[in-house]
């Protein structure tokens, strides 16, 4: 015998406009944070964020999840330089209900795919700067 807490179904997509990013400091090794509203998935976390400088090149450095997956944190390797910078997120990043951004896990395949959906492949870009 199991028991079971049923709350109400989650209809939402993650929507990177209520999730908040916090740059760092130039010069230092400390880390660019996004906070979520809601947990995601901690394994997609791992590798559906990545960082860019504005050259296109990716930053390498560690990754760090926390707050029951509702915070992820970036620490460069090499320490920041001032500039601007871009967090990529793969749509593929998902809830833990397994809604993506822009797609509910729940879908009606006879419905036209939205434009999200047709879009998938690319990345949300999210701007911070190195001051």
């Amino acid at each position: 015998q199991r028991e079971f807490d049923v709350i109400a179904a989650d209809r939402e997509s993650p929507n990177p406009e209520t999730w908040r990013v916090t740059s760092p400091q130039a010069g230092s090794t400390g880390a660019v944070a996004v906070e979520f509203p809601e947990s995601m998935d901690y394994g997609l976390l791992l590798h559906a964020v990545r960082v860019n400088a504005s050259d296109g090149k990716t930053v390498d450095g560690h990754v760090a999840i926390d707050r029951n997956e509702k915070r992820w944190r970036f620490f460069p390797a090499l320490p920041w330089r001032a500039g601007d910078y871009r967090l990529l997120v793969d749509r593929s990043l998902e809830d833990l209900a397994g809604n993506h951004i822009g797609r509910l896990f729940e879908v009606d395949t006879r419905k036209r795919p939205s434009v999200a959906a047709q879009s998938a492949s690319t990345p949300i870009a999210l701007p911070f700067t190195a001051h």
